[in-house]
């Protein structure tokens, strides 16, 4: 509603103008409907199946998480002296990274979609939006020893949050100034920006190119076993 284009770059109109805290306070109120009625068509109609009994309780967490972020929305933008403007949601987006595998070129093509671009003045940020917890070293970025698949990897939204930004100077051309993970869950805090002390999201970013290239390097190193990591606790849901 607020958007200046559609998720896949068409300017809209008539144009939105900046988003201000009476937008902010409507969407407040508007919310609560639109919420409803996705209940009513997931649940075919039945509104008894998620107003009573255990559905009721993703109801109510439901309502509290966009009041909660919507709140923090609203004091984001009261301490701002400059307008704040919703440029895209989900926006649409594709690249080619071209990289040497084993002395030969070949062509990587990634696809994804941005939550959200938003402009305050003339800082661009390119935000996701995460249903769970935020840790400070989720996105602080560090070189490590051991080199750039460990640096990326013990860094959890480095990776995410690098190719969104190399989407975002694809279609814009220049990177953002900032990007984030907006956790919805966390009461305390909404925004948790990437970071990489003394350097710029460009700089983690022709970092992340150069990791896609190991990655890619390794996976096809027949030397090198693909094998189940040990540590991981993804495989504990499926026991």
């Amino acid at each position: 509603k607020h958007a200046l284009f559609d998720k896949f770059g068409k300017e809209i109109f008539p144009k939105r103008g900046p988003v201000s805290v009476g937008d902010l306070e409507q969407m407040k109120v508007d919310y609560k409907e639109i919420l409803f009625q996705h209940f009513m068509n997931y649940f075919d109609q039945e509104s008894q199946l998620f107003l009573e009994g255990k559905n009721l309780i993703s109801y109510t967490i439901a309502q509290d998480t966009i009041e909660n972020m919507l709140d923090k929305e609203i004091d984001y933008v009261k301490q701002q002296k400059l307008p704040f403007y919703i440029i895209q949601v989900e926006s649409k987006k594709e690249i080619t990274l071209d990289i040497e595998v084993h002395g030969e070129k070949k062509n990587i093509r990634f696809k994804g979609f941005i939550d959200r671009i938003d402009k305050i003045g003339d800082v661009y940020r390119v935000i996701d939006y995460k249903s769970g917890k935020v840790k400070s070293e989720n996105v602080t970025f560090k070189l490590k020893e051991e080199g750039l698949i460990h640096s990326f990897t013990g860094c959890k939204h480095a990776v995410q949050l690098a190719l969104y930004c190399l989407f975002f100077k694809d279609s814009f051309g220049h990177f953002p100034q900032e990007a984030m993970i907006y956790s919805l869950t966390d009461v305390s805090k909404l925004d948790h920006k990437l970071t990489f002390s003394g350097k710029s999201i460009g700089d983690i970013c022709a970092l992340f190119e150069q990791f896609i290239e190991e990655v890619v390097n390794e996976i096809f190193n027949s030397d090198v076993a693909i094998e189940h990591n040990s540590d991981a606790l993804y495989c504990d849901y499926c026991s």
